[in-house]
């Protein structure tokens, strides 16, 4: 299964990306540090029937770009196992 997912931020440049993303059916990932930013680029995308996750996250910080990605692969693969075992 090939997932089709797009990481961008939540203003200008970004949250257009989000847009083009969608319109091509990929899942699109919100990352921002400000979280009022945040939540408002997710209503307004969830409002067009994108498939949205945000997260509260400094993309400048690598530590936290780590975690977070080591987390992000622990759920895909639960969701790649709970699909196979449904």
């Amino acid at each position: 299964m090939i997932y089709k997912s797009g990481t961008v931020a939540c203003t200008g440049i970004g949250l257009l990306m989000a847009l083009v993303f969608d319109k091509r059916g990929m899942k699109i990932v919100l990352a921002e540090i400000d979280e009022r930013r945040l939540k408002r680029a997710s209503r307004k995308l969830n409002k067009i029937g994108a498939e949205v996750s945000d997260l509260k996250i400094d993309v400048i910080d690598p530590i936290q770009l780590f975690l977070n990605s080591i987390n992000h692969q622990r759920k895909d693969n639960l969701a790649l196992s709970l699909k196979k075992n449904l």
